[in-house]
């Protein structure tokens, strides 16, 4: 059966599903507030993982396509008129944590090293504890974000990515992989060509891309290092104490979260 075949086949059967069912949800709150959203919607409503979705998640087309996160928001989100892909990568990151606690609790289970041993234990992490990174800094009427460069001192504007955004700068990288291989991996310029609207004024993405190439590094880390502040997201990093009595910062990514709400169908 084609993947578009599939894909189409899971999201009808949610569609009917969940009129016939009663299937209990809860409210996820979005790290975005809502702000660069038409609606201001500041959560969403989100149903539970159920059996049901196993017929989603064993599915061997869904899993080799790599959009089976996709279809399973696009199943569980009931608040109507929601498109995945306009999601910010933040607000879809709350998503997915919401559906692996649901799934499965809030133990998470992940092996690191004692910084006193150097000996690897297995750290019980309570996924309760991770914490929203809120959106504090008010976008203006565009939904953009202002900053001026440290060394060039050129006046910067740009917006957050989408999960769209993300997969077109990933089929992009590929393509431009493919075209140049010596050339490695394009995505931190692609990514700032995606978020930057504006240098000095000058909103032309032509010239826009010239101006990216010929950052310098340090306007480019400090560009980055703000745009990572700005963000809203899930603070993935929590507190863990070793063996020996060693307290570290342990880094709870979204990726290791999604592996693990997939982890009994991949064979992990």
């Amino acid at each position: 059966m084609e993947e578009k075949t599939i894909i189409n086949n899971a999201q009808n059967y949610q569609i009917d599903s969940m009129k016939e069912l009663h299937i209990p949800y809860d409210i996820v709150q979005l790290p975005s507030k809502g702000k660069l959203y038409p609606n201001k919607m500041d959560s969403l409503e989100v149903y539970y993982l159920t059996a049901e979705d196993e017929d989603i998640m064993t599915s061997p087309g869904l899993l080799q396509s790599g959009k089976v996160i996709d279809i399973l928001l696009q199943r569980k989100i009931k608040t109507p008129g929601i498109n995945i892909g306009d999601l910010l990568i933040g607000d879809r990151n709350a998503i997915i944590l919401h559906l692996r606690r649901s799934a499965y609790g809030d133990e998470f289970q992940m092996m690191l090293n004692d910084p006193s041993t150097n000996q690897e234990f297995e750290a019980t992490i309570d996924l309760s504890q991770l914490q929203l990174n809120e959106l504090l800094v008010e976008p203006d009427d565009k939904g953009e974000f202002s900053f001026q460069l440290p060394k060039s001192n050129k006046n910067i504007k740009f917006r957050l990515l989408t999960h769209k955004d993300e997969n077109d700068i990933s089929l992009e990288n590929e393509q431009l992989k493919k075209i140049r291989p010596q050339e490695g991996d394009k995505l931190s310029t692609l990514r700032l060509q995606k978020m930057i609207k504006e240098i000095d004024g000058e909103r032309s993405p032509l010239i826009i891309s010239r101006e990216i190439k010929q950052m310098s590094i340090l306007d480019a880390q400090a560009l980055r290092t703000y745009i990572a502040a700005v963000e809203p997201d899930v603070n993935t990093r929590v507190q863990v104490e070793a063996p020996s009595k060693t307290f570290l910062t342990a880094n709870v990514s979204v990726i290791t979260i999604t592996l693990s709400l997939l982890a009994p169908y991949l064979g992990l």
